[in-house]
């Protein structure tokens, strides 16, 4: 169980480090508009693999729960990396750190229901 664990945790990061390093250039490129749909289609994707898993069989399982979390690894670091320009480019400069908080925060939140 302790190297099913590893993987588990091994996977998001590397997804979420490998996101990471192509969210900047990606919305540099593309925007923000294009972007956080992209993400949060992408947190759907890795919460439908966590709800198949609890319904699937036990050797599926240890299929679904690696596969998810790689995919929301990528949605976690593509979701903060795209936040600061669209937060950026939509709230008053007084407003900003108090927006981006309550914005990443609720992604946080999410993320545990998730």
């Amino acid at each position: 169980m302790g190297n099913f664990f590893g993987l588990i945790t091994t996977l998001f990061y590397f997804s979420f480090i490998l996101m990471s390093f192509v969210a900047g250039w990606f919305v540099d490129r593309y925007g923000y508009r294009i972007f956080m749909p992209a993400a949060l289609f992408i947190l759907a994707v890795g919460s439908a693999f966590f709800g198949f898993a609890g319904f699937s069989s036990t050797s599926l399982i240890f299929i679904l729960i690696p596969l998810a979390r790689l995919v929301i690894g990528f949605r976690q670091a593509g979701y903060t990396n795209g936040t600061p320009p669209g937060v950026a480019r939509t709230s008053d400069a007084d407003q900003r750190g108090n927006v981006q908080a309550k914005v990443v925060s609720t992604a946080g939140i999410g993320m545990i229901l998730v």
